[in-house]
């Protein structure tokens, strides 16, 4: 199906003509936002989202998609603006890059390679298996190792690898988040259930054969193509961006009026 007849037949079921195509809708159409599963495996509590099944694919009505990402980035830029703590989660192998992209760039706590059980709901747990990752790196950095034999550091360093694989990307975790952002629920359900046991928003990509109602801010669209999660991401990095812009506009109108405040305060 070719981008003109998806837009063709989207005019005929609203009923109108549509001269310009949002710029949005266009983008996402290009990036294979629209394509879910095949029709057989979507789930009916997805119906609302879908535009409905073109051949041996379920098609999102885009309109939809939109809505849902432009409340899902209102809510990001709002909690990044507050200085709120975000973790970030995708473990599919097309997930993983842009999750990996986020916590570089911005420092967010990431799971992208598989979701610990008790994460959400047994951070101590958690919070001890990074602080003992953070106290054997320090000690490698200070030359700790060196009192220890060959076998006994290559033993260090196996642990350190392995804490560093499941636990590196927590390290900046020093709390429960404030919100949970996931790429692939279906493979993370285990991740759905902690965070709404413990009551963290969800911002999530729902796919076609998921349940968007498990999701605070769902974002019906294709979570396996990689040009559908850059767009996708790429947006999410754009509220990110603006919620710290607004976050440093906030801080000096505080250090201003602070400033302000002290000038005007009569001498003693």
């Amino acid at each position: 199906m070719t981008t003109q007849d998806i837009l063709e037949d989207q005019n005929k079921t609203h009923e109108t003509v549509i001269t310009v195509v949002n710029e949005h809708i266009t983008a996402m159409i290009k990036a294979g936002v629209h394509i879910g599963r095949i029709p057989s495996k979507t789930s009916p509590k997805m119906a609302p989202f879908m535009y409905g099944p073109r051949g041996v694919t379920a098609i999102f009505d885009l309109q939809k998609t939109k809505e849902k990402l432009d409340e899902a980035e209102a809510f990001i830029k709002k909690l990044v603006s507050e200085n709120k703590t975000i973790l970030f989660a995708g473990t599919k192998p097309a997930a993983r890059k842009f999750i990996q992209k986020i916590g570089d760039e911005f420092g967010y706590p990431t799971v992208k390679d598989r979701w610990i059980g008790g994460t959400l709901t047994n951070s101590k747990n958690i919070s001890g298996r990074v602080q003992r990752l953070e106290q054997l790196l320090r000690e490698k950095a200070e030359g700790g190792f060196q009192k220890y034999t060959k076998k006994e550091i290559m033993k260090k360093e196996e642990e350190i690898k392995h804490l560093e694989d499941t636990f590196g990307g927590l390290r900046s975790l020093k709390r429960l988040p404030n919100a949970l952002v996931l790429a692939d629920i279906d493979e993370n359900n285990l991740a759905v259930r902690e965070a709404r046991r413990m009551k963290i928003p969800i911002i999530a990509i729902t796919n076609s054969n998921t349940d968007p109602n498990t999701i605070t801010y769902p974002i019906p669209a294709n979570d396996n193509s990689t040009p559908s999660l850059r767009y996708i991401f790429g947006r999410i990095e754009n509220a990110i961006q603006e919620g710290k812009k607004m976050a440093s506009v906030a801080e000096r109108q505080v250090a201003k009026q602070q400033v302000t405040e002290q000038t005007e305060q009569p001498e003693k």
